[in-house]
């Protein structure tokens, strides 16, 4: 068995488009990640109530849609924080 490898421009071409083909998946799985900044968080204590205020910037290319929002304080879940806008 004699293997002889050519080294062609049409070799070269097909290691080029392979290259390109990788990172073209690449860059796509990347562009199509979700990414979110929060922003401007304050929080204050007023009259025994605690105020949260946060930004949530969409910092990817796709639309998002936030159904939910949770706060946690100490690894539990706070369902109500006192506070009113009156």
């Amino acid at each position: 068995m004699n293997f002889s490898f050519d080294i062609t421009i049409d070799t070269i071409m097909a290691f080029i488009a392979l290259v390109l083909a990788v990172y073209s998946t690449i860059y796509t799985w990347k562009a199509n990640q979700f990414s979110i900044e929060l922003s401007s968080t304050f929080k204050a204590n007023n009259r025994n109530q605690t105020r949260v205020e946060f930004c949530v910037i969409n910092t990817s290319s796709n639309p998002l849609v936030i159904k939910n929002i949770e706060l946690f304080l100490e690894k539990e879940q706070v369902f109500d924080n006192g506070f009113s806008p009156i």
